[in-house]
């Protein structure tokens, strides 16, 4: 009977070891649980804090895309308003030429007149 006890007892103390190395086990699992968990939530705010970087970036891109576009037909336009400006002056530079003969030619008349009237 006592051996049966004995028994008994060292099954139970088994029982109880294993038990505790369940528990010891256990506890470990939710330390690592927490600290997945943790991890979880440092890469969710690091989702989110890139997340609206990615949204910024895309809307500067949409404003210079649009920023660029306009800037391409002010460029055009002014490309044009050269071009008429040039052509305007090519096509006016024989009437400056002929003018500037005239004026030469006036200012010399009226200085021989001058020179002619004083004597």
């Amino acid at each position: 009977m006592e051996d049966d006890l004995n028994n008994e007892r060292n099954r139970l103390n088994r029982i109880i070891r294993e038990k505790k190395d369940e528990i010891a086990n256990l506890e470990s699992q939710v330390v690592d649980l927490t600290s997945i968990r943790e991890t979880k939530s440092t890469l969710e705010n690091e989702i989110q804090s890139l997340t609206e970087q990615k949204l910024e970036l895309e809307t500067f891109i949409s404003e210079n895309s649009t920023i660029k576009t306009s800037l391409s037909a002010d460029i055009q336009s002014l490309i044009d308003e050269k071009n008429n400006l040039d052509s305007y002056l090519t096509s006016n530079n024989p009437i400056k030429e002929k003018l500037s003969e005239d004026l030469e030619k006036l200012q010399t008349d009226i200085s021989e007149l001058l020179t002619e009237n004083s004597s």
